[in-house]
């Protein structure tokens, strides 16, 4: 009886302990979105990208670099996160949900809309910066969906910081997704996957996903990774690069960069969330 209640307290205490850390990942992603809102969007990138932090501009780049050398402007980049998840290690996770911009913090009508993917990584200070920022342009909403609730925790759980997992399985990940194949594609996708496509709603779930495949895309989808990363548990990964699309109707081809987030489900890997976006003709 000592040794069962013995496992007991430390699943507790472990699902404690991953649950301050998503709620402390979550929080800072308020805190970000609540530096564009007093200061200004390039100062709250600035303060919360991590020094090998990836942005588009609209091709990849490092984000830090890239702020450094721009000018601020006036405009107001509002956002909040929809759902969220979390390594089973609590140092690396994603945020999600939707976004819209004002040409001024005056302003009161919204000019665009879109949603975002941020994946973010825990420092040796416990605070929260964001490897990949990553997102789309869709209309406007008719439902403003809520946001993701936390409890205001801010207690570190450790203070020493793991190291990521190999980026070997990161890529064979990635290069094992059957993209050819239209069941075993959509097989890797599941009730609580998302896939963010420009100029679409958010589309959840495996049925609306693949759904959205047969009537749009013809042909495997191209993928080429540029890069990503590994939770240390290595039940979390992230990757980026292009994805080359055919379109259905007119059968061309449309190159795409993509982020995809996986996350480990038993003994298999599923797509958390996706998202594409027009890669811009040089």
């Amino acid at each position: 009886m000592k040794k069962i209640f013995f496992v007991l307290v430390m699943v507790t205490t472990f699902v404690s302990a991953q649950s301050i850390d998503l709620f402390n990942m979550v929080n800072h992603e308020y805190a970000f979105a609540e530096k564009a809102a007093h200061d200004a969007t390039r100062e709250a990138f600035l303060a919360f990208i991590a020094d090998d932090g990836i942005i588009f501009r609209p091709h990849p780049v490092n984000g830090q670099e890239f702020l450094g050398k721009s000018k601020p402007n006036n405009g107001w980049l509002i956002w909040y996160p929809e759902r969220a998840g979390i390594s089973a290690s609590g140092d690396i996770g994603y945020t999600t949900g939707p976004a819209s911009f004002r040409k001024a913090k005056g302003d009161s009508a919204d000019i665009w809309f879109g949603n975002f993917c941020t994946v973010w990584r825990k420092q040796k200070d416990n605070a929260w910066k964001f490897l990949i920022d990553f997102g789309i342009s869709s209309p406007k909403p008719s439902v403003i969906v809520p946001p993701f609730k936390t409890e205001k925790l801010d207690l570190p759980v450790s203070s020493k910081l793991t190291e990521l997992g190999s980026k070997s399985k990161m890529k064979l990940v990635e290069e094992g997704f059957d993209s050819s194949n239209p069941q075993a594609r959509i097989n890797k996708y599941s009730s609580g996957s998302r896939l963010l496509v420009e100029g679409q709603q958010p589309m959840d779930g495996e049925a609306n996903i693949g759904d959205y495949f047969s009537k749009n895309l013809s042909g495997a989808a191209k993928y080429k990774v540029i890069d990503g990363g590994v939770s240390s548990a290595d039940d979390f990964l992230y990757a980026y690069g292009t994805v080359t699309l055919q379109d259905a109707a007119t059968e061309a081809e449309k190159e795409n960069y993509y982020l995809r987030v996986w996350q480990k489900q038993k003994d298999d890997w599923k797509i958390t969330i996706e998202v594409w976006n027009e890669k811009p003709k040089d």
